[in-house]
């Protein structure tokens, strides 16, 4: 092996270890609300991290508690996950700490906490105030990208205090492989309660606009597939109009279900995952029998494979929930089920657009726009999503 090679390998090594190291001498992290210029401060500093669970005394969360010594843990990014921070691929659970100073006054104080995966308990001077998620053991795990409020203190003091929070994180198997544990953004606050439910509410209202194309397309094309859908109850015999309103039904219903996921995280992702994988593989489904009445292609034998592919697609997409693939692969060999009865579709757009067909070439365009899109964004996805994983 050569001494570059040996030298990349150790070189995380040594960067964890003099992290450790410099994390030991470095005081225990603290927010001071009371040199604050309004009552709120962001906490989006280093914390106290240490990966496992509590090695003893489990009741009583060790780590929880207020006197515990925090000298002998990392310093970690709160802003970040701990798999950019020397931590990849770790699931299961890590602890966080740190301190808020919080000062005299007769008003309660509340934490505001940016989007934590997988699920997380918040502990303040040893007792659990809140969480979000399910704690294993759990089936189905959830990921919320949510802001959650949870009280700091729910009475002001004479005097000014120190408050320790304490968030005991799980990261699920899951999903470790390319999507970091612990705080997934920045954002975390700490302050007057009615000012951090603004900022929640802002947080909220910001995530909505995002997919506010994805919540008007699925309106839009629902209205129009069922008015095709009318058309086609009129003319049953014109099976391309059932054809094209349940492409357009399912797209839409696929757009509905993913605003809901995003903003609600509901379903949870690996149910979202197999429905997703359903409605994908309608939408093919249809397109590929479109496209055949209309450009009057047989489908043949090998169109026959293609569209058994296409009906087998979901469930490859939770290959992952048993542990038999990963998340990335199992939605890649979801899209590699997909690809044949794509490239299927677009070949005989193309063959019967380049001998003339009128109707060949009017859909072309718009295919490779629907089709090609859909199939690049996915590719793009899984790219990236493997990418991480590397990391």
């Amino acid at each position: 092996m050569r001494v570059g090679s040996i030298l990349r390998l150790l070189a995380p090594l040594a960067a964890l270890l003099f992290a450790s190291s410099l994390s030991a001498l470095l005081p225990a992290q603290s927010f001071d609300l009371d040199q604050a210029r309004v009552p709120l401060v962001s906490l989006d500093g280093p914390w106290r991290f240490y990966p496992g669970d509590s090695p003893q005394n489990q009741d009583a969360k060790l780590w929880a508690a207020p006197g515990f010594d925090d000298s002998a843990g990392l310093l970690l990014d709160g802003s970040r996950s701990w798999a950019s921070q020397g931590f990849p691929r770790m699931s299961g659970f890590g602890w966080y700490r740190f301190t808020v100073r919080v000062p005299a006054g007769n008003r309660p104080t509340s934490l505001l906490l940016a989007p934590i995966v997988t699920a997380y308990e918040v502990y303040v001077d040893g007792k659990l105030v809140g969480g979000s998620g399910e704690m294993p053991p759990t089936l189905i795990p959830s990921t919320e990208f949510s802001y959650h409020l949870f009280p700091l203190t729910q009475s002001g003091s004479d005097s000014p205090r120190v408050v320790q929070v304490a968030l005991r994180v799980w990261h699920s198997p899951i999903w470790a492989a390319y999507v970091g544990g612990g705080p997934f953004a920045a954002g975390h606050l700490a302050g007057d309660p009615k000012l951090l439910i603004a900022e929640q509410r802002h947080q909220q209202l910001k995530r909505n606009v995002l997919y506010v194309d994805s919540y008007a397309y699925s309106i839009t094309s629902a209205l129009i597939g069922l008015v095709i859908l009318c058309l086609f109850f009129i003319r049953p015999a014109e099976r391309e109009y059932l054809w094209f309103a349940v492409l357009l039904l399912a797209q839409a219903f696929d757009n509905a279900l993913f605003v809901g996921q995003q903003i609600y995280s509901r379903p949870p992702i690996p149910i979202f995952d197999l429905l997703d994988g359903t409605l994908n593989a309608i939408n093919i489904f249809a397109a590929f029998c479109f496209f055949s009445k209309v450009l009057g292609a047989r489908i043949g034998p090998l169109g026959r494979v293609c569209l058994t592919l296409v009906a087998f697609s979901p469930l490859p997409a939770v290959f992952y929930w048993p542990g038999w693939f990963s998340a990335p692969a199992s939605a890649a060999t979801q899209m590699a089920c997909l690809l044949p009865g794509v490239l299927w579709i677009l070949f005989v757009l193309i063959d019967r657009a380049l001998r003339g067909n009128l109707d060949a070439r009017l859909l072309i365009v718009p295919a490779l726009l629907d089709l090609g899109y859909y199939m690049a964004d996915n590719l793009a996805i899984r790219s990236e999503e493997r990418r991480v994983g590397k990391e």
